[in-house]
């Protein structure tokens, strides 16, 4: 939804015509945070990640791209927007998924009802599918993209499979999902040291190409030896911080940060003592996240 649409790769749609975008962000290296881990994953602190000037009071914030996590497979940006942008409808070749960090608004589509989001909501836009976004309140948006592509726009380069949407264009027969966070059941995980809310499956969309969970686990918990043959997983941590493993590296992640872990590779976390570690989990294709449907309380 960046052009705040998609509300992030749209978001670069919102008033500009591509010239005027490729005026407005210069080629530039917005990863300075960015721990490249070849062949593993990668390790992004938003902190420490260039925030880039889009136009109409909207900001955007590239973390994971092929820059920094030398592969094509996600894309995602923070987009800070102001009450009342207006990003018009567009559609990408991929999924898009959206996470509501603050603020509250709405997606529109083609021959569907606006629908309202808020805090803590997800939003779902499957593959062509047109939308739009305007927000009713300062709001902030992680926007994530399987496969990547769309968030290269706010850093100086192109996407040729995000589209803008024609007024005269037929209805689409999917719509983008709103998921309301007062809606997804907290399942007990880690021997009910956390909880997984799963909020994205097959169960909520038969077609889509990946799974959304967030994700508390209480402070010192450790897990070893998780592995996903065929995903690429995905996390954004919102709060605490925790000692990662990724094959055989090592790395302190503290929130905020994004992290891409390479599918069929080993790895680990140590919750820090302090604080509960709070993240969101994304695994595409979906499979893995049943885990945190069947496990056991204890």
């Amino acid at each position: 939804m960046s052009r705040m649409v998609s509300l992030l790769a749209a978001l670069g749609s919102l008033a500009l015509a591509p010239s005027a975008w490729a005026q407005l962000l210069p080629p530039q290296n917005p990863h300075a945070g960015a721990v490249p881990i070849t062949n593993v994953g990668a390790v992004v602190e938003a902190n420490q990640t260039t925030e880039v000037e889009v136009g109409k009071g909207l900001k955007a914030k590239v973390l994971l791209s092929e820059s920094s996590t030398e592969a094509k497979d996600v894309g995602m940006a923070l987009i800070t927007a102001p009450k009342g942008a207006e990003i018009p409808m567009h559609r990408h070749r991929g999924s898009e998924v959206v996470y509501v960090l603050e603020g509250k608004g709405e997606v529109t589509g083609l021959g569907a009802s606006p629908q309202p989001f808020a805090a803590g909501d997800f939003v779902y836009n499957p593959s062509g599918v047109a939308h739009g976004v305007r927000t009713t309140e300062p709001s902030r948006l992680l926007v994530s993209f399987f496969p990547g592509g769309p968030e290269l726009r706010y850093s100086g380069g192109k996407d040729p499979g995000t589209t803008p949407v024609g007024k005269d264009e037929p209805a689409d027969q999917k719509h983008s999902i709103v998921i309301p966070a007062a809606k997804v059941q907290a399942h007990p995980v880690f021997g009910g040291k956390g909880t997984a809310r799963v909020a994205l499956d097959p169960s909520v969309a038969p077609f889509a190409n990946v799974s959304a969970t967030v994700l508390e686990i209480q402070p010192g918990t450790e897990a070893s030896k998780l592995l996903h043959p065929h995903s690429v997983e995905v996390l954004y941590v919102t709060g605490g911080a925790v000692a990662m493993g990724l094959g055989a590296k090592q790395f302190e992640v503290t929130a905020p940060a994004a992290v891409r872990i390479t599918p069929n590779v080993e790895h680990s976390l140590k919750v820090g003592a302090d604080k509960p570690l709070e993240m969101l989990v994304y695994f595409s294709p979906p499979g893995p996240e049943q885990v945190y449907l069947k496990a056991p309380k204890k």
